[in-house]
């Protein structure tokens, strides 16, 4: 089961999503299974597509990807703008999911600001 794979204590921020109608902060397992009912509630097909994933050294990587899927009532197609998470492991669970909206700011707070304007940063 997906929760296994996140310590007991994990969090699951969205306080750096644009528009994030629910709970900013999603603590436990239990946090983490609202979080999911409440995402995955209105798709029929989601997949959450990664683009790159960056070793921060340690216990940290950060992600850039996008989101697309089929909508359960309207069946129309949607693929998101790029989104960023930086992620901290503990003992090889998630501890914390910090999910951005905006790619450049996740980039300064994972302090990767070096990539932003550059070709192939993401």
């Amino acid at each position: 089961m997906l929760l296994q794979l996140y310590d007991p204590t994990c969090e699951w921020d969205m306080s750096n999503v644009a528009g994030w109608p629910e709970k900013r902060l999603y603590q436990g397992h239990e946090g983490l299974a609202e979080y999911f009912d409440a995402w995955l509630d209105p798709w029929e097909e989601f997949e959450n597509v990664i683009t790159e994933a960056i070793d921060l050294l340690g216990d940290r990587i950060f992600i850039l990807g996008y989101v697309r899927g089929r909508g359960r009532l309207s069946e129309a197609p949607v693929e998101s703008p790029p989104f960023a998470q930086i992620i901290e492991f503990r003992e090889g669970r998630f501890l914390r999911v910090d999910n951005h909206s905006e790619v450049e700011a996740a980039l300064k707070a994972a302090g990767l600001e070096q990539r932003q304007g550059r070709s192939d940063a993401p």
